[in-house]
């Protein structure tokens, strides 16, 4: 962060060294730095140089500096900038090769390695992957300090503001119930709820999201859903117009120093089953909604909603993949667990393959998309499996005016 404000500072050309450092000091204390901060600068930094050639007298030269800093800020009425956003306001526009090879950045998580500070994140998935679960689970979890799922640990306890406008407050009281009724939640007033199917909640009404955000003095903001914000005149899948609802977001992160977490729909898989995780762009609509984004949350509904995947598109961290289900215990309680998706997916291909020799074994020779079409699996995965099957004899495959037809195998007829 030093550096970047010597960067910003240092390339103005001043009339003196004196100039320099006075411009320097008050740049420093316009960000919040104490004067000891900025005697330590002077002391570890190059422009240091006058202040250590006036020797005994170079503390004096700075406490004098220092004051003036002040007095200058106070009389204008210049704003103090809160360190926490000095590396945004200052960052620079362009590096040298050495300087990027050399760049090192922290990340601040609220979640670690799934929700960064200060940064705009998206959760998509189609209806049944579990996505206001998971966001609600999220908002509880941050503002209770508890690790999320179990397994992603809350780096630092905030005040969450929950913008649903797709549910009435009866229905988020009851799944909210059903989330905390089984676990020792203390969130000591750390979470909000707003919206409510509103309709005041839309993007060409800026002091609407201000004004909610600000009086809730939430750090965090996670809005359900994302479709909800702009009216029909935008066309979703139009990058023209998505680039300026996710503009907007952007400026409300920037502006009010939040993260903001948007939930979004994507297409329903056209499948019951899938191996595969949520695309990298797949929320609907146009690829500049995640592209905008800083981190992109996939979700996934694997077996009509007896588990979800997820996959994690990050610029800050890896990429990463999990899955996890919703588990309805006793007592009208609800957890959110994780999972290990292979092993469920690998009992799922078993179950496939012994229906289909069930379904052969029962109604004869069948084909793919005989089979398809009974087990409502896509052509895809019932081929694959009968390929298998097929490679450990389990099964004859003929091709009969091109389409392959499945039968039991001679030896394993019985």
């Amino acid at each position: 962060m030093v550096d970047l404000i010597l960067t910003n500072t240092c390339d103005k050309k001043y009339k003196s060294q004196s100039h320099t450092d006075q411009a320097v000091i008050t740049n420093l204390r316009q960000c919040s730095y104490t004067y000891e901060e900025i005697k330590d600068v002077f002391e570890k930094y190059p422009i240091g140089v006058k202040y250590h050639k006036k020797g005994t007298q170079g503390e004096t030269y700075l406490k004098m500096s220092f004051e003036k800093a002040q007095k200058y800020i106070t009389e204008n009425k210049v704003p103090v900038i809160n360190q926490d956003i000095v590396s945004t306001v200052c960052r620079p526009t362009s590096y040298s090769l050495d300087e990027l090879m050399n760049l090192k950045e922290d990340v601040n998580w609220y979640v670690e390695n799934l929700i960064e500070e200060k940064s705009l994140t998206i959760i998509y998935g189609a209806s049944n992957s579990g996505k206001t679960w998971f966001g609600l689970d999220l908002a509880c979890c941050i503002s209770s300090g508890e690790a999320f799922l179990g397994s992603y640990k809350v780096k630092k306890q905030e005040k969450v503001l929950y913008i649903t406008l797709e549910d009435k407050p009866i229905s988020i009281k009851s799944r909210i119930g059903k989330l905390i009724a089984g676990r020792d939640y203390k969130s000591k007033g750390y979470l909000d709820f707003g919206g409510f199917e509103s309709s005041q909640f839309t993007i060409d009404k800026e002091n609407v999201f201000q004004d909610s955000i600000t009086k809730s003095g939430a750090r965090v903001v996670i809005i359900d859903s994302l479709q909800l914000t702009y009216d029909s005149k935008v066309d979703e899948l139009k990058s023209n117009s998505m680039i300026g609802v996710m503009k907007f977001y952007k400026k409300l992160v920037q502006d009010l120093n939040i993260t903001i977490i948007l939930l979004h729909h994507s297409p329903k898989p056209h499948e019951k089953d899938s191996s595969k995780y949520a695309d990298i762009n797949g929320a609907r609509g146009s690829t500049s909604i995640v592209n905008m984004c800083d981190q992109r949350i996939g979700l996934r509904s694997i077996n009509d909603g007896e588990y979800s995947t997820v996959a994690i598109f990050s610029k800050s961290t890896q990429n990463s993949k999990f899955g996890f289900k919703i588990t309805e215990g006793k007592n009208e309680t609800v957890i959110l667990e994780m999972i290990d998706p292979e092993e469920k997916r690998q009992k799922f291909l078993k179950q496939t393959e012994d229906d289909i020799q069930n379904i052969i074994r029962k109604g004869g020779s069948k084909t793919i998309k005989d089979l398809a079409s009974e087990l409502n699996l896509s052509d895809e995965t019932i081929r694959k499996r009968l390929m298998k099957m097929r490679s450990e004899g389990d099964i004859d495959l003929d091709k009969v005016k091109g389409a392959f037809i499945a039968n039991i195998s001679g030896g394993k007829a019985a």
